[in-house]
């Protein structure tokens, strides 16, 4: 997963536009889905 993460953010390391901006925060929710999405399957496991 973090190489997917360096490979988004090296480009726009040399870009910095709203577009890039928006590009930022859509990876940083789909990090932020797939972290909550392993966090109910480790609960389900659990319960």
């Amino acid at each position: 997963m973090w190489r997917i993460i360096t490979g988004v953010y090296k480009p726009l390391n040399f870009v910095e536009t709203p577009q890039s901006l928006l590009e930022i925060s859509k990876v940083l929710s789909f990090i932020l889905f797939e972290i909550l999405g392993q966090f109910l399957i480790l609960t389900k496991n659990f319960v």
